[in-house]
This record gives structure tokens, C-alpha cells and sequence, in this order.
């Protein structure tokens, strides 16, 4: 192999490299100041309630659709995640058509 194209490969792979570390890096900090910013709100006594003022503890009382299952997920989201598979199942529900015997075959 010649050497300046065994250079240029690993030149390049290097640069190429760098260039993801670089990105990846960046999209760290990024987030980490994304997570920064908005754990203060998060934390807010204000938005651990709902807009009319009640806590967080009444809101997840109620049977409703914003109630928390045994598991800590909202039952909205529950709802949303069977229904899109009963949507899905009744989409892809198999059929024996292709397997049928044609008359001309016999």
C-alpha cells in the first residue's frame, strides 16, 4: 500500500472522528444546560399543581384520566398505548388469500 494513501486514510478517519467527539460533546453540554434551565420550573411549588391551584396529591387522586397507575404512568398515556395497538392489530390481522389453491393448478 502506499504510504501517503495509508496517511491520508488515517488523516481522515481522524478528522472524521473528531468531528462526532465534537458534535457529541457539544450535544452534551447542550443538554445538560437544557436540564439545568428547566429543573428550576420543575421544582416550582407552582407547577406541581394544575391551574386551578390544586396540589399535585389531589390531582393524582381523582379517577380520571390524569390518575397515575400502580406504576407511576398516567392512564392517558395507557389509553393512548392500547389503542394504537388495537388500531395496529386490526391493520395487519392475517389472511390465508395467498395460500389458496387456483383452479388452473390442480
Amino acid at each position: 500500500m502506499n504510504i501517503e494513501a495509508l496517511d491520508y486514510a488515517l488523516v481522515t478517519a481522524g478528522v472524521g472522528m473528531g468531528i462526532v467527539f465534537f458534535a457529541l460533546i457539544t450535544l452534551s453540554l447542550m443538554m445538560l444546560l437544557i436540564r439545568s434551565v428547566f429543573a428550576d420550573r420543575a421544582a416550582s411549588p407552582q407547577s406541581a399543581g394544575d391551574s386551578a391551584g390544586n396540589s399535585a396529591a389531589d390531582v393524582t387522586s381523582e379517577p380520571g384520566p390524569n390518575s397515575l397507575d400502580a406504576g407511576g404512568v398516567p392512564r392517558w398515556a395507557l389509553a393512548g398505548a392500547v389503542a394504537y395497538l388495537l388500531a395496529e392489530e386490526s391493520q395487519m390481522t392475517p389472511y390465508a388469500s395467498p395460500w389458496r389453491r387456483r383452479n388452473d393448478e390442480a
